[in-house]
């Protein structure tokens, strides 16, 4: 724990405990200094407690302030638990919930994802598509659920999430497909929590200038056959905005981990005190649909009036009534569709009922 500087008592932050989860990374580590500096009481939040306590001196030996660790595994519940409880012994409660926490997940193209611990070997991957769900958007449900309970009204959530939910990504489904269950997740979380006063809102990073993604975006060049700088042209050619940067010439660039964390400081503030359920995207004005909320019929790429002549597959689970309605509009189409179910008993109360 360092001392107390003169910025905790005067910063847009101040009076604030903060709980920043993946904050010994680039993009947390930025978060967390500009927290400090914005004179918030902050708690990092990390699986490796070296790891995590060496982010914590490096932080406060560049800005001061005051900021303290505890160890969890956000992908275990009764880890948060634990690891909430102990925030909330230190401090009280928790003002500002700062959920960046997340991985990478397997870098495949969908037929060769690994969904067994088995089909890592001799694969540069060292997670399943189970373990990136998990780590991805079940991290951040956790500690919505443990953390939401030591919060009063004025608190905020901020989830970060990634502009590449939104767009495609070649390579990517087992990390945007977590992060887009985690942006629907988000506006529920908004509507429930605002009763009590707690906002949740959504952070969209775009590409954040670093040589990691410029190594990605060249390994999905060379994934797809494409010409070397394709992705990030592409990406390029999506944003409005032209920017100096540091002393580099006006040009299109990649936001950088600074306006992420300028971004969090705004949402964590009493200045975003009206904003619940909103997304923030920090990418530099790209031009990326929104996320639909329409209905299955209206869905252009899922309308069952141009099922005919296709097979359908419906992966039911236990859902029998919306599988049958489902199956019911395809087969009306022509469609041939194929049901399938969990268990037997479910299959048996779906044959009865057809």
């Amino acid at each position: 724990m360092s001392a107390m500087t003169k910025t905790e008592t005067q910063g847009r932050l101040a009076g604030k405990v903060a709980l920043i989860t993946g904050a010994a990374g680039n993009l947390g580590g930025s978060i967390v200094r500009r927290y400090l500096a914005e004179g918030a009481t902050v708690v990092m939040s990390g699986r490796d407690a070296a790891r995590t306590q060496a982010a914590l001196d490096a932080a406060v030996a560049d800005v001061g302030g005051t900021a303290s660790i505890v160890t969890m595994d956000g992908a275990n519940i009764e880890s948060v638990r634990a690891g909430i409880a102990e925030v909330v012994a230190r401090h009280g409660r928790i003002d500002v919930l700062v959920n960046n926490a997340g991985s990478a997940g397997p870098k495949q193209v969908l037929g060769d994802l690994p969904l067994l611990p088995e089909e890592l070997d001799g694969t540069p991957d060292s997670e399943t598509v189970g373990d990136a769900a998990r780590n991805i958007m079940v991290v951040a449900w956790n500690l919505v659920r443990a953390a939401a309970s030591a919060m009063g009204e004025g608190g905020s959530i901020i989830n970060v999430s990634t502009i590449f939910s939104r767009t495609d990504y070649f390579g990517r489904a087992a990390y945007t497909v977590p992060k887009a269950a985690l942006n629907i997740l988000s506006k529920g979380l908004a509507r429930e929590l605002g009763t009590r006063g707690i906002r949740v809102n959504q952070l969209y990073p775009g590409p954040i200038a670093s040589e990691r993604i410029r190594t990605v975006f060249a390994a999905m060049d060379k994934l797809k056959g494409d010409d070397a700088g394709s992705t990030a042209n592409h990406f390029f050619n999506l944003m409005a905005l032209e920017r100096s940067v540091g002393d580099e010439a006006k040009a299109k660039t990649f936001p950088t981990p600074a306006d992420i964390a300028n971004t969090c400081v705004f949402l964590g503030s009493d200045e975003s005190a009206a904003f619940a359920a909103h997304d923030f995207e920090v990418t530099h004005g790209m031009a990326v649909p929104l996320e639909s909320r329409s209905e299955f019929l209206h869905r252009p790429d899922l309308r069952a009036i141009d099922g005919d002549g296709h097979g359908i597959l419906i992966s039911a689970g236990n859902q029998l009534d919306d599988a049958l309605a489902m199956a019911g509009l395809f087969a009306a189409q022509g469609s041939k569709v194929l049901l399938g179910f969990h268990a037997q008993a479910a299959l048996d109360d779906a044959a009865d009922r057809l």
